[in-house]
């Protein structure tokens, strides 16, 4: 079985494919041992809905869809130029996987998942919280993580957020130079991996469900530090 910390089941079809990763499929025992640098590129998902423009960015699905990069995102959530986190992430047996502290990631041990087919991983990382306040008119008022900051914000403006807990990266892999394993995709590469995060529903949040809460690229960390 491949193990790795989730059931194969619980990845996207759209990511079991690999992504553009070409050539033979991965198997665990390649992947275990491996370091990577993710960039996290994080965009939460909307906190009211922002298809009313009283309290939500005023969007242009037309303009928005031309920006490839933003492919699958909440209605009015778009990607930040720059990452907004990197991670450092180790690959151990047993679907472990040791996760670098950072402003976004606590640090705790996460979890992986190669997928049935060999050419997706899915890492669990359990994160602080992020926030990503825009104005009705697209502009980014303020984003801060969730380190107890309250601030007050107009009616005319919505949160993109991601709540503290567990965020799902799924990317795909395959095999690159001799010795090297790349990931789909580069930082200006509109060929991403997905994060995704269970977002809770209906009264009292009696059910939930996945939802796509920002992009990643990653590289490998080879032994002479070179990514």
């Amino acid at each position: 079985t491949t193990k790795g910390g989730a059931d194969p089941s619980a990845m996207t079809a759209a990511d079991t494919t690999g992504g553009n990763v070409k050539g033979a499929p991965l198997t665990i025992e390649k992947l275990i041992g491996t370091k990577w640098t993710l960039s996290l590129y994080l965009s939460g998902v909307p906190q009211r809905d922002p298809s009313n423009n009283l309290y939500g960015a005023n969007t242009n699905i037309s303009t928005r869809n031309k920006d490839a990069r933003n492919a699958g995102l909440p209605l009015g959530a778009t990607l930040p130029e720059e990452p907004s986190a990197t991670v450092q992430v180790e690959l151990l047996e047993d679907g472990i996987a040791i996760v670098e502290e950072t402003a976004f990631t606590t640090g705790t041990g996460g979890q992986w998942l190669l997928s049935p087919n060999g050419r997706t991983v899915r890492i669990s990382l359990d994160c602080t919280g992020f926030v990503r306040t825009i104005k009705t008119k697209g502009t980014i008022q303020k984003v801060f993580w969730s380190d107890g900051e309250n601030e007050v914000t107009s009616k005319t403006s919505t949160e993109y957020s991601i709540p503290q807990g567990l965020v799902y990266a799924e990317i795909g892999v395959g095999y690159g130079r001799p010795g090297e394993l790349l990931m789909v995709g580069s930082d200006t590469s509109t060929d991403l991996g997905i994060l995704t995060v269970e977002r809770q529903m209906g009264l009292l949040g009696v059910s939930s469900k996945m939802e796509i809460c920002g992009k990643l690229s990653g590289r490998m960390m080879l032994e002479d530090g070179e990514q």
